[in-house]
């Protein structure tokens, strides 16, 4: 073999490595053989959890509980390239399918349809204890209601006309009377 096969031969092998290796950053995996899942919900408020630390090895699902479709995905930073991970549409119900965390980093995803939604997976160089349970959701304040005024029965209500507009109702005045003169002479 001479120098020139040889190095193309390396150069493809090189590219084959690197193609296999990028790939493997989010390896879909069909069986069950991670050490541990964890499932991460995506509705139209965001992640829940919003953040994950797992270890290497961990499979990592989505599922769809809103009530429109989400489409999770890893972008990549050149334009017009295929995400480096997705989930592929998830109507709600769906769980996506497994993605296996294989390379320790960290990992920022977000919702194809609203990019505003986003989530980070963090994979530590060190096996830790992993947190990616789902959080409890926040207690929507309830409203007070507004006491509605009650009329004043002594003003006169026209309706379509804001209480501070309606006309203040005349106070009758009383008429003069005669009064007969106690001494007549």
């Amino acid at each position: 073999m001479n120098i020139a096969m040889r190095r193309a031969s390396f150069a493809a092998a090189s590219l084959l490595m690197a193609a296999i290796g990028f790939t493997s950053l989010f390896m879909s995996v069909d069986g069950t053989g991670a050490r541990n899942e964890f499932i991460i919900q995506v509705n139209e408020s965001g992640f829940n959890p919003p953040s994950c630390t797992v270890n290497k090895g961990t499979t990592l699902r989505w599922l769809n509980v809103g009530q429109e479709v989400h489409r999770v995905v890893r972008p990549d930073v050149g334009v017009q390239v295929p995400p480096l991970f997705d989930t592929g549409d998830l109507q709600p119900g769906d769980l996506s399918k497994r993605f296996e965390l294989t390379i320790r980093d960290t990992w920022d995803y977000e919702d194809f349809y609203n990019p505003e939604l986003k989530g980070r997976v963090n994979i530590p160089n060190a096996t830790s204890a992993e947190s990616c349970d789902l959080q409890p959701p926040t207690a929507t304040p309830t409203l007070t209601p507004t006491p509605t005024p009650t009329p004043d029965p002594g003003r006169a209500f026209i309706p379509g006309v804001s209480r501070g507009e309606q006309p203040a109702t005349p106070t009758p005045t009383p008429s003069p009377t005669a009064t007969p003169d106690p001494d007549p002479e």
